[in-house]
């Protein structure tokens, strides 16, 4: 099954890499695994019928001819694995995805870890069969080992994790690739705006698609309550332009904290002080049945744009790989997603992450994953996160709640793992102050991939709370970002 495996994957990327580029770049490493398989796989044309040979077979005509049909072999290989179901999905899934550079870059690294590890199991082998025929002792064993194993790590040429893609200024597909993923960064139909016009301001238009953004505090300061305002925000506000036009666009909510009758309250809630101005206070109001059942099945499906789906997951036994599996179950039935919003991400097992080292390494690589597995599929996620109690010392040592958020960049400040921020492409930190006694949520950027930068004073903005109410969107007649300046009394809220 491994060496199945390792044919399947290197057969599609030659063939993706042809159908996309017009240019397969990865001959040498395709040459590489033919020649370690041809001795298993000792095949003939007319007598041989297994899948291992038909997979070997179409891997030498691959590599042997010109002029290929792609879709023509990605239709023989559906039919050879009909009768094998993890293989037929495999290739199902990667055909799925679209190809891009830096897919590529993430397949080739695969592959190169498959082959390595058949190459380290055949030396192993062959010692294990010198041992038992006592052809050599064992420490002639260890040392051939060693240097069998030195000259396969350098002919596979083995990338640590940390490589995802690379762009050589020789490689014309390389080039036009990086300058269109450069300028789909300033492109309206990739950026969905939020309600809020300073928020806008500080990510240079809104969320991106593909960023990573997560929403940082210290507990029960609003990290949850800004998630779902966002999400409800950018579905109702933004035109979807869609990559496919035969699919439907999607927003997407998990719900890992809260039970799916807050976040119908909190909707509802927001709905109602934006539509009437009237705060709904369900720990001391009566919530009006039918009023609520009309909002939710009647006025929010009417102001909506995007679809958006809302799903309720126990944390304790939701995996990173069963979240990419909702994700893609999403996509077959026919949905394009632009957004994942996970509340929180951080709660998850992490059992399924690899990685040693430092305490919170498991977190920081369950970052790494989720950004390599959405960005390149160009899906927004958002994520509140908690702050370290470490950040609290802040407080303690005098720094004032209207001030706090300032202090928060480049500190790594995150509870699990203080390296967090090595993955996120956008930082929010938040936090609930007070000005004249009445509350507001100060906000501060903190890093943001993009290559271009905002102004300073714009990286910090201050939102008002309505009374108990949730902070809805600006109107035309009212705006929920306030300008702090240098004195607080501006303020007259």
């Amino acid at each position: 099954m491994r060496e199945l495996e390792l044919l399947l994957k290197t057969v599609l990327l030659l063939l993706l890499e042809k159908k996309t580029y017009n240019n397969m770049q990865s001959i040498a490493l395709a040459k590489d695994v033919y020649n370690t398989l041809k001795d298993k796989f000792n095949y003939s044309y007319s007598t041989n019928n297994d899948l291992g040979t038909k997979l070997f077979i179409m891997l030498s005509e691959i590599l042997n001819s010109k002029d290929i049909n792609a879709d023509s072999y990605i239709e023989s290989l559906l039919l050879y694995t009909s009768e094998n179901q993890n293989l037929n999905k495999l290739i199902r899934d990667i055909l799925n995805n679209e190809f891009t550079l830096d897919q590529q870059a993430i397949r080739v690294r695969e592959i190169k870890r498959m082959l390595l590890k058949d190459k380290l199991y055949n030396i192993g082998k062959n010692m294990l069969l010198k041992l038992k025929n006592s052809s050599v002792t064992p420490e002639e064993a260890l040392e051939e080992f060693e240097r069998e194993k030195g000259k396969v790590i350098s002919s596979v040429n083995y990338e640590d994790e940390a490589y995802i893609g690379e762009l050589d200024i020789s490689n014309m597909d390389q080039i036009e690739e990086a300058v269109k993923d450069t300028l789909d960064m300033y492109d309206n139909k990739h950026i969905l705006k939020t309600g809020f016009k300073c928020l806008n301001e500080m990510t240079q238009g809104g969320l991106r698609r593909g960023e990573l953004v997560t929403i940082a505090a210290l507990p029960h300061n609003y990290k949850s309550g800004l998630t779902k305002t966002l999400f409800l925000q950018l579905a109702r506000l933004n035109e979807p332009v869609l990559d496919d036009p035969k699919k439907k666009p999607l927003l997407l909510f998990l719900s890992l904290e809260e039970e799916l009758r807050v976040v119908a309250m909190f909707m509802y809630s927001y709905l109602k002080f934006l539509k009437e101005g009237v705060a709904v206070d369900p720990l001391k109001d009566k919530v009006d049945k039918e009023d609520m059942l009309r909002y939710l099945k009647e006025i929010l499906p009417n102001e909506l744009k995007y679809e958006i789906k809302i799903i309720r997951m126990d944390p304790t036994k939701v995996t990173f790989n069963k979240i990419k599996n909702q994700v893609n179950k999403l996509e077959k039935e026919g949905y394009e997603i632009h957004a994942l919003f996970i509340d929180y991400l951080s709660q998850i097992d992490v059992s399924d992450i690899k990685g040693s080292g430092p305490n919170g390494t498991e977190y920081k690589n369950l970052f790494k994953a989720v950004r390599n597995e959405f960005s390149p599929r160009n899906i927004l996620v958002v994520t509140p996160h908690q702050i370290s109690t470490e950040a609290k010392r802040l407080i303690k040592n005098g720094v004032p709640d209207l001030e706090f958020v300032k202090y928060l960049p480049n500190k790594g400040y995150y509870a699990h793992s203080g390296q967090l921020d090595q993955e996120i492409d956008l930082e929010l930190f938040v936090h609930k102050a007070h000005i004249n006694r009445k509350p507001v949520l100060t906000i501060q950027r903190g890093k943001h991939r993009i290559p271009t930068q905002v102004e300073e004073e714009k990286k910090y903005i201050v939102l008002e709370f309505p009374r108990k109410a949730p902070i809805i969107e600006d109107t035309e007649n009212k705006s929920y970002c306030k300008d702090l300046g240098n004195d607080d009394e501006e303020f007259t809220f």
